[in-house]
């Protein structure tokens, strides 16, 4: 998506090198139970490209189903219009027993807290002012846990997640199939199993922190 945006405003492609960013996977690695717990994680600022409150929305049709079902909202919890938003949304539905916003949590609490969900779920998604992701590290680095990923379509999370294989993606703001990805997760353990160890392997093979540096100082010695 990024490249194609530099390609419309005059850019080359074939100067353009594209380079995601790579993660620790020695730190970024554990045992994870056979069976988690029908809890889900999300993890980043609470700003629009990350559209807390559309996945606030999915969870509430989970729940529906599955009174069991338990979401942590980690990051920044400060007083912003879309936080007081979210904040509303999840107390007008009855879910404050369900979803928890636990603000910002240090790297080890967040790692041990990815380790027990059955999966992470980013709902991205192009901001009002066009702001969008990248590619997105926290997917990468739960995919490296084993952790499958349900997103959205949205810039790098398209490379970063395979469809069916590593985890689940919807379409922006669709708030009914990122619920039912959920709910197929919570029936199916040994399909979060597998495809969290798919997206070990695909970290692995392309999201290393040897492969993106190596790719850089190839870029300069050339």
């Amino acid at each position: 998506d990024l490249t194609d945006t530099l390609v419309k405003y005059g850019c080359q492609r074939e100067k353009i090198l594209l380079n995601p960013c790579g993660v620790d996977i020695n730190y970024f690695s554990g045992l994870r139970p056979e069976t988690t717990k029908d809890q889900f994680v999300f993890v980043g600022r609470l700003v629009m490209k990350k559209a807390p409150h559309l996945l606030v929305l999915s969870f509430a049709k989970v729940v529906e189903k599955y009174p069991s079902a338990r979401l942590i909202i980690i990051g920044d919890a400060d007083d912003s219009d879309l936080f007081i938003v979210t904040k509303d949304i999840i107390y007008s539905l009855g879910l404050e027993d369900k979803i928890e916003l636990a603000g910002s949590k240090g790297r080890d609490e967040v790692r041990r807290i990815m380790l027990e969900s059955r999966a992470l779920v980013q709902h991205y998604v192009t901001a009002p002012d066009g702001d969008k992701e990248g590619s997105p590290v926290v997917v990468i680095e739960a995919s490296s846990l084993k952790l499958p990923v349900i997103s959205t379509k949205h810039t790098g999370v398209n490379h970063s997640v395979i469809h069916g294989e590593t985890g689940f993606l919807v379409d922006e703001k669709d708030v009914n199939g990122m619920a039912n990805y959920m709910c197929k997760l919570i029936e199916d353990p040994e399909l979060a199993m597998i495809m969290g160890q798919n997206g070990r392997k695909h970290i692995e093979n392309n999201y290393t922190q040897e492969k993106y540096i190596g790719n850089i100082i190839n870029l300069i010695e050339s």
